[in-house]
């Protein structure tokens, strides 16, 4: 029976380290993009509801004019933020300003991220008042820095 249970194992351990995917498959280029293809900046607030006596973030989304130049490697925002309804209270949005807000922003295929210059990680608060910059590296090491910068900010 111990000799079963040790072939077993061995078969499985053959199994799972070796695969028909890893022959004969073509060699296929790495992406070589290494854009900012899009901006997205929310405010995010105490919400009035909460989960175990724990108060639930929420958000809103503000809206972002973008202008983007890929050959200076800038995105120019123009932010403006909604009128207050629902949970998006009058009170709520008076609190908005632009050196508290947080910032998301759509790469290239397989690109990776990361703040640079003294900016804040994508996830953390950020202050649109100055420039940001990022560093974005495409799957092919190809690296290219990008500056967003806020034209304006109406409320």
């Amino acid at each position: 029976m111990e000799r079963i249970y040790k072939f077993s194992f061995a078969f499985f351990i053959i199994t799972i380290t070796t695969s028909c995917l890893k022959q004969d498959l073509p060699d296929y280029p790495l992406w070589e993009d290494n854009e900012i293809t899009n901006v997205f900046v929310e405010y995010r607030f105490e919400s009035s509801d909460d989960y175990r006596d724990d108060p639930i973030v929420a958000y809103k989304k503000l809206t972002v004019e973008q202008t983007i130049d890929t050959v200076e490697s800038t995105i120019n925002i123009d932010i403006t933020v909604p009128e207050a309804g629902n949970e998006f209270t009058e009170e709520v949005r008076s609190m908005v300003t632009q050196d508290k807000l947080w910032m998301y922003v759509d790469i290239s295929t397989a690109a990776t991220i990361e703040a640079i210059n003294g900016t804040p990680p994508l996830g953390d608060p950020v202050n649109l008042i100055n420039p940001l910059h990022y560093r974005v590296t495409a799957a092919n090491g190809d690296v290219r820095e990008w500056v967003i910068i806020t034209d304006s900010f109406t409320k």
